[in-house]
């Protein structure tokens, strides 16, 4: 069976309802294999992905170098979804082609204890794992602009058309933890 964005999507909403998520909608989605979910009990937001971004060590061979940092494989949210996850307190759920019936999600436990060491004195544990993510990649410059310029249309779940250069973010694969499925 080939495990795409369509089953990929059917199988996260069911996960959700079987782990009594309430009103379980998928409230918008795009093209790319992105969907934002409510629930009575939270936001997600979903992103489908063919891979892990395997080459996040060469695009930031800075970050590696540094102490209490990961190296291996990354995964990347363009600015304009994360944000979008961010304004509407969504956590950010990731599935792949290559690894079907598996959700990954990023770890509040490893951020908060990533961010301790960077911000000692700061008071994180009332902060939305996306947002602790964004500071994570703000902090350690995971940032990459693109060359080319892309057009998302009404269909997207920016709802309106935009003209970016886009910017993504990028994080180390080992700040998720499995929200389901086979480990990584």
């Amino acid at each position: 069976m080939k495990w795409n964005k369509e089953q990929a999507l059917e199988f996260v909403i069911n996960y959700l309802k079987g782990k009594s998520y309430t009103k379980v909608l998928i409230a918008n989605r795009n093209k790319f294999g992105h969907a934002f979910i409510t629930t009575e009990q939270g936001n997600f937001y979903f992103l489908f992905k063919k891979d892990f971004f395997h080459s996040f060590n060469f695009q930031f061979p800075d970050y590696i170098l540094k102490p209490n940092t990961f190296r291996g494989s990354g995964e990347s949210i363009n600015l304009e979804y994360l944000k979008f996850a961010m304004n509407n307190e969504s956590t950010l759920l990731f599935s792949y082609e290559n690894l079907p019936r598996a959700i990954y999600t990023p770890s509040k436990a490893k951020l908060l204890k990533s961010l301790e060491l960077i911000y000692p004195a700061a008071n994180f544990d009332n902060t939305f794992p996306t947002a602790l993510l964004k500071l994570y990649c703000d902090y350690y410059g995971l940032k990459r602009t693109q060359n080319r310029e892309n057009e998302y249309k009404t269909n997207d779940c920016t709802n309106g058309i935009i003209v970016v250069q886009e910017q993504t973010f990028s994080f180390p694969i080992a700040l998720t933890e499995r929200f389901l499925g086979k480990p990584l």
